[in-house]
């Protein structure tokens, strides 16, 4: 299976993920990510 470009995730989805997982909260990572 080839995968394109467009089947990952954007940097910014993961930046979200990874900064909503590490404080546990939306509203820290909201805060963080600005």
């Amino acid at each position: 299976m080839v995968r394109r470009y467009y089947d990952l995730p954007s940097l910014t989805a993961l930046a979200v993920f990874e900064a909503s997982a590490r404080h546990l909260s939306f509203k820290l990572a909201a805060a963080e990510l600005n």
